[in-house]
Formats: structure tokens, sequence, C-alpha cells
């Protein structure tokens, strides 16, 4: 009863889809639809192959030059693979600053230690680099087969939350932030066990730290000045480290002080009353002394008697200068009301992330303006009665869902029906892949054809398709039930280095829809894989398999991670990024969504767009499409000019939701065309211009006398001007 109730706060597997490994959520909200289902809100985490290669390169690379200060580093040290890092692939990922600075202090030629594992861009985990305490805890060492392993209980936390039908969720699991104390075997050893350190964002595509380690080590240790001997000079200037604001040896009482304060809050509502926009937003006079009794106008007031010297006579002239009274205003009066309501609603979206409501919501303040205003807006009743409202909705929200198991079979389950020819045995008969035929359930083992892709076992009670079709590939239930939990097979498959196992997956898996609740590995297809890439290069030029020669140090050194971001929820907003298979992105404005193969984005453009893609022809052409215009019959027409009173078009148009009585006009024009001849009816159809008259003549009927000019206005002609006297 327990495992299948959910509440809100659980960590659980999520099936999207039927090709792909359960995706990881937590459960924020529980909201019941209209319809009567269940819905949750939940925060999404990512495997590693939800990432972007580059960026899972460059935290590997970040986590591997991590010095000795920092336990957790040196776990990860030693489960995490070094990958090489291009200029193109790192120019696509964006890592935390803070880690970035923390690289460049290291390398520095002044910096002592810390060396990383390996010391270059091709080291193995195994490798011994320089510092980093690579080999001080034995008990922390990882065979190749449990760091490939541990690689699939990494999650990365991000902010995103999505919404998803409580159907869709399969069983429960555990995420916590990767312990310092904690030994990593411990996750392993610990089913639906995972861990996580980092946070990622699917929109900007970056990796921050979730959460600040202990500093510990001289770089974070302050420089302390050497103890001052009895008889020496101490030379310190008090002034150069602190301000001084108030000293409380003065010689005012505390009566003198509170009545200097009644006087600035005086001064503060005279102020309002002469400021015209404090009179628009305090109308009332107790408002603007309200306003001017905050703690803006007394830590003024205060500042000023200090300055002065605790004279109260020059304290009260400064607050008086010639120019008017001090107006003294905090950011509660700063702010407009429309302001307000933009902080609000972006405090509703982003809650007390302040970098994210100045960048989206309020560019135009300063974040030391929005933190004053958030600490202000708490002490106003908007807030009490928000929290009100929250608690009250709180309280009718769902605290938690019972989900039955999920019954229904994989589509990539193989049945007797689907055995294919390489499960048959030499006398040309199907064997018994699932079960004999009396239903008994008993293993069974396969005489010929492929074992499991991950373990290699031939006796498996059930086994399910996995990979592309055309290699007959198959997982038995073990391992079909970690692939869907981990993202991940057990043992490293070089079918999964390709990268194409979730394209490439049964076409009846692919195709079949998951709905439903159970538990992990009742339901959902064959999917992706974190692809590890166990070529090893070799001084000579070649690629070896892992059953080369070599030993196993060998491959544990020179193990690559070639990890692909496959495909995620509904909601997740990552796009599958395949170093080996490209994908084709629609370049319509607000569609960009991506396909695996360039047919499938011409199908999108010819049904979602209209448009056809030519072959060859990078660009999409538009469809040439079949020209059509509306035509009004006679009798329409007609109808227009007749019953123009009912029909009334001017004010239709003006108004599209007026209704136009048909059944009136139908019988108004009845009436009217009854005992006209055809002749008539073409002359009331034929248009005449009315002859509304001009303006000249107009003005002319209104008696307007015409232009006229005052004779002064008038030059005078050469010959009439006065000459001047001889």
């Amino acid at each position: 009863m327990t495992t299948n109730m959910y509440r809100v706060g659980d960590y659980v597997y999520v099936e999207t889809s039927s090709t792909t490994p359960f995706q990881i959520r937590r459960i924020e909200e529980l909201n019941k639809t209209p319809s009567g289902n269940v819905e949750a809100k939940m925060m999404c985490f990512y495997r590693r192959r939800d990432l972007p290669t580059p960026l899972v390169q460059l935290a590997d690379k970040h986590q591997m030059a991590t010095s000795e200060d920092s336990p957790v580093a040196m776990k990860l040290k030693k489960m995490w693979l070094k990958t090489p890092v291009g200029e193109e692939q790192a120019a696509q990922a964006v890592l935390d600053p803070a880690l970035v600075a923390l690289e460049e202090e290291r390398n520095s030629p002044n910096t002592t230690g810390g060396g990383g594992a390996g010391g270059g861009g091709g080291g193995g985990a195994g490798e011994k680099g320089g510092g980093g305490g690579g080999n001080d805890r034995s008990g922390e060492q990882l065979n190749p087969k449990q760091r490939h392993q541990m690689k699939h209980r990494e999650l990365f936390l991000s902010r995103q939350v999505e919404t998803l039908p409580a159907t869709q969720i399969r069983a429960k699991c555990s995420v916590t932030l990767l312990n310092e104390e904690e030994s990593l075997l411990s996750y392993l050893n610990k089913d639906d066990t995972f861990f996580y350190c980092l946070v990622f964002d699917p929109t900007q595509k970056t990796l921050l730290a979730d959460k600040g380690e202990i500093r510990v080590g001289s770089r974070y240790q302050t420089d302390l000045q050497p103890m001052v001997k009895d008889g020496e000079k101490y030379d310190r200037n008090l002034e150069d480290m602190e301000t001084l604001v108030w000293n409380p040896t003065h010689t005012l009482t505390d009566k003198k002080i509170d009545q200097f304060l009644v006087v600035s809050r005086s001064v503060g509502t005279f102020a309002r009353a002469l400021d015209c926009t404090s009179s628009v937003k305090q109308p009332s006079l107790h408002m603007s002394a309200a306003a001017a009794s905050r703690d803006i106008t007394l830590f003024h007031a205060m500042d000023t008697l200090h300055k002065h010297g605790y004279s109260i006579e020059d304290a009260m002239c400064s607050l008086v200068p010639s120019s008017g009274p001090v107006l003294c205003r905090d950011e509660m009066e700063e702010w407009s009301a429309s302001e307000a309501n933009l902080f609000e609603d972006a405090l509703e979206k982003y809650g007390k992330d302040f970098n994210d409501i100045r960048n989206d919501f309020l560019p135009w303040k300063t974040l030391k303006s929005i933190v004053e205003y958030y600490y202000m807006w708490k002490t106003t009743d908007r807030y009490v009665q928000q929290k009100r409202v929250k608690a009250v909705e709180a309280e009718s929200k769902l605290k938690q869902v019972y989900i039955p198991n999920y019954t229904k079979p994989s589509p990539a389950l193989i049945t007797n029906n689907s055995t294919t020819n390489n499960n048959s045995s030499s006398t040309g008969k199907n064997n018994i892949l699932n079960g004999n035929s009396n239903g008994s359930g008993e293993v069974l083992t396969i005489s010929s054809g492929k074992p499991c892709e991950s373990c290699s076992t031939l006796a498996s009670q059930q086994w399910y398709s996995w990979g592309p079709s055309h290699m007959n590939c198959r997982l038995c239930q073990s391992c079909w039930n970690y692939w869907k939990r981990y993202g991940g097979l057990k043992v490293a498959s070089r079918l999964a280095d390709s990268g194409d196992v979730d394209s490439t997956t049964t076409t009846a898996a692919a195709t079949t829809p998951t709905t439903g609740t159970g538990t992990p590995g009742g339901g959902g297809g064959g999917g992706g894989t974190t692809p590890v890439s166990l070529k090893k290069q070799r001084s000579g030029g070649g690629v070896a398999g892992v059953t080369g020669s070599g030993s196993g140090s060998d491959i544990d050194d020179d193990l690559t991670i070639v990890a692909s971001s496959g495909p995620i929820g509904s909601l997740g907003g990552i796009s599958n990024h395949r170093p080996h298979s490209p994908s084709f992105k629609c370049s319509i404005v607000n569609c960009g969504k991506e396909f695996k193969l360039k047919a499938h984005l011409a199908r999108h453009y010819a049904q979602a767009h209209g448009i056809q893609i030519r072959s060859g022809s990078p660009r999409p052409i538009m469809k040439t499409r079949t020209a059509f215009y509306l035509h009004t019959t006679l009798t329409t027409r007609l109808s227009r000019r007749l019953c123009r009173q009912i029909i009334r078009s001017k004010k239709a148009a003006r108004q599209p939701s007026y209704a136009i009585n048909i059944a009136a006009v139908k019988q108004e024009f009845a009436l009217a065309e009854a005992g006209k001849s055809i002749a008539d009816i073409r002359q009331l159809l034929t248009y005449k211009k009315r002859d509304r008259g001009s303006v000249t003549q107009i003005a002319n009927r209104l008696g307007n006398p015409g232009a006229t000019s005052n004779e002064w206005l008038i030059l005078t002609p050469k010959d009439k001007m006065p000459k001047p006297d001889v």
C-alpha cells in the first residue's frame, strides 16, 4: 500500500516514452483536473546522457582538476573520466564562473599543489597525477565496472518544472546531495539511489554548483597581522578600517533625541505635502504622516545628528535648508504601482531568485533596490493576504495519491509470435523465450541466437527487444529493469557507443505511447543508454576493442566518455545531441523542433507548415496552393441593398459579434422584390456615386464672402510712392 502511495516531495520514476529510460522527477504539487484526473507538477532531474557532450566533458574536466581542498572533488576524481575537449566544443558550453576562476588560480605559476589526475587532457582516471590525494583513500578505489555504473547514479538538478499526468509515475527512488563524508559505494549498494552536486540550466546550457562546500585551506584564510609586543607602537588606523555612525558618549538625553525625531517626522510630512508626486501617492494627511514615520526618515535624522556633533540646533537647520525641507524616501515609496505588480508576478514565477527577477521583469532596477523592496514588501498587508491565500490553496490541494501497479506489457517485450529467425533452433522451430506454452514461467535457455547485450546471459524469464531492429539485439529481464531505471547497461556495450539506440529501437516500441502506472520494468520499451566508448587508441594509430590485447588497467586508463543527450520529458527543453547522429532542426520561427532523419523533417514541413523541400535544396520552398475567392450571388448583393435597415453592415463591420437576423432579412427581401422585373432589379444593383458637393460650394452656400485683403497689407505702387524733396 505504501509503495503505491505517492506524496508531495517524493522522488519518482516517470515514463514519458517506451523507447527511453525512466525520467527522474520530484513531486512538487498534486492537482486534480476538472475531468477528475490527477496531474503532478514535478521538478526535473537530468542524467549525464541528457546533457550536451561538451558540457559533460567540461564538468568532468573541472572536477578532475579540483585540488585536494575539496573532499567531494577527490571522490569524483576517482570515478569520473577525463576527456579531451577541443576549442570548438568548449565554446558551446558555459561553466560556473567560480569554477573557471578556481582553475585559473590553480594553473597560475604562484599556485602550489592541487594537480589534476593525469595532468593532461587525455589522462584517464587511473593515472597518477601530482597532488589531489588520489590514492590516500584506498577504500574509495573503484573498478572499471563500478566506475561505469557510478555514472548512471549521477544526476543534475534543474529549476525547470513540468506538469505530467500522475498515471506516468512508475515507482519511487531516492535522490540526495552528494555527501562529502559518505563512501561512493554506498550509492551503488542501494537500489534506486542517486546523487547530484551540480545544477543544470537547460535554457542557458550552464552548470552551477548547487551548494557551496566548506572552504578549507590556505586559500580561504585571512592574512593575520603579527601580534604587537609590549612597548611597540600600534600603527593601525581605525578610521581606515571602519566608519563610526553613532557615538553613545554624547551629552544628549533620550528625551531630547525623541523630540528631535518627532521634529524630523514633522518635516518629512511637510515635505510630502509640498511634493507633487507624493501628494498623488499619498492623497490624505495620515498616509503622508505614516510614510514620514518610516525607518528611512529616522535613520537620516540620527545620521544628521551625528554629523553635526549632536547639536540639535544645527541638525534642525540642516533638515530645512534654503532649497526646502528634506524629503527622505525608501524603496516602498519610490516604486510605482505597476512596478509593484511586476515584482509580485516575478516573485510568483521565480521565487527569491532576484537576479532572474531583475533580468526578466525589472531591468531598470538595481539588485540592491529589489532586495530592499522585498523585505519591506514582506511587512505589508498584501504579503499577509497572499500568504493566507496560499495557505488556503495548500490545504485544498492533494497531499497524496494512490497509483496502482502498471500491468500493461511493454511494446518491446518479445512474445512467442514475435520471435525472429535467429531465435529458432536448428530444426527450424522457434524456441519459447518468455515461459513455456503452459504458462509456467520457468526460465528457458536459448539454444541459438544472440545473448543479452549487457550481461551476455542465455537464460531469462522474459526478453526485451533493444537497439536497432536489424541487429535483433535483446536484453534479459534483469538488464532491462536496470536499463529503464538507470539509463544505461550494467556492462559497457559496443552498440551503446554508437549513440543510436534511442532512434533505432524497434518500431513497435517507438510508435506506442506509454500511459498508466506501475513499477519499473513492467512497461516501456527499449531506449538509449549512456554511451561509453571502449575504443582504445594504440600507439600505431589503430583502434582495438575491449576484447583486444591490453590489461584491464589499460582499458581503465584510456576509457573515454562520449555522453550523448538522449530524449527527455515532453517539457524538458533539451535537444537530442548526438556526435555521430546529426539532428535536423525546423527553421520556421517559433517552432524549432528537431528530427533525427531528414525525411522526418520534410514530412514535418509538409504537414505542419505546408512547405515542400526539394531534393538537394537546403532551403524549404513554399508549396503552391490553390487560389480561391468568395463569389457573392446576385440575390445576396440585392438583399444588402433592399434590407440595409436590418443588416446594418457598418455596425456589423465594427462589431464582429453583432448578430444579423437572417430570417427577417429573407422575409423583407421577399416583400421588396415582389412585382419587380429583372431590369428593375439590375437597376437597383447599379452603383451610383452620390454627389455630395465640394467644400467650396458648401462654403459659398453658408455665406462665405470670399477672400479679402486689408488695404494696409497691399503694397503701394512705385509711381504713387512719395518722392523725396530735392
